[in-house]
């Protein structure tokens, strides 16, 4: 539900991250993992996914 609301959702493990991301995308895929660059005062980056729209 988070997710769909574009929320942010916080898993204990990467695979679990992948296929929670995968079942909200329309198209059943994802991107690759990323993480953003660090941007001052935005406190620490994780890596994450994002689902694919198109």
């Amino acid at each position: 539900m988070r997710l769909k609301a574009n929320g942010n959702v916080f898993v204990t493990s990467s695979g679990y991250a992948y296929d929670a991301c995968k079942a909200v995308s329309p198209i059943h895929k994802v991107s690759a993992m990323q993480k953003h660059k660090k941007e001052k005062d935005q406190g620490k980056q994780y890596y994450h996914y994002h689902p694919m729209l198109k």
